[in-house]
């Protein structure tokens, strides 16, 4: 029996998504929310424009993420400005891996 504390450990589910790029869900096997907390590690993206959009500069892309309901986490990926996909324009997708512990 896993415990924390004096908590038992009912569940983990774990997962890792690239949907930190554009946002979205990822649905999860039911929990109870009053007793579950959600883990999470963002490898962070990146974007690089290119000297036809307005660049050249680079900057880092995370994302948060919220556990919604009881079968939902969404994800809200951070803000960068668009870019109109000239010459060196590049994006890579942060990647969200998670990781949800219900408590008995």
């Amino acid at each position: 029996m896993a415990v924390l504390g004096n908590r038992v450990i009912k569940s983990i589910q774990r997962g890792n998504t690239g949907k930190g790029g554009t946002g979205g869900t990822v649905t999860i096997n039911a929990v109870d929310t009053a007793k579950t907390m959600i883990n999470v590690s963002v490898a962070t993206g990146k974007q690089t424009v290119g000297s036809s959009s307005g660049g050249p500069y680079s900057q880092a892309i995370g994302a948060s993420v919220v556990l919604t309901d009881s079968t939902t986490i969404t994800i809200q990926n951070g803000a960068y400005p668009a870019i109109s996909g000239g010459t060196g324009d590049t994006f890579t997708v942060p990647t969200v891996t998670y990781e949800v512990v219900e408590y008995e």
